[in-house]
């Protein structure tokens, strides 16, 4: 989904997720109306999963 007022459909692509930084930035595009997506390979921290952010 564009941005109201946008003719455009940008779509993101967040490569990594260290520190969760990708998956929260994702999540604040999301809700700003933008197509986004998150790519996290072989982080085996538990810092770097998704499920952390979202307990609270």
């Amino acid at each position: 989904m564009a941005p109201r007022g946008s003719a455009l459909r940008p779509a993101i692509l967040h490569v990594g997720n260290v520190a969760e930084n990708a998956y929260v930035n994702a999540k604040l595009l999301q809700n700003a109306g933008y197509d986004n997506f998150v790519l996290s390979n072989d982080l085996y921290h538990f810092a770097s999963w998704p499920e952390w952010d979202d307990l609270a």
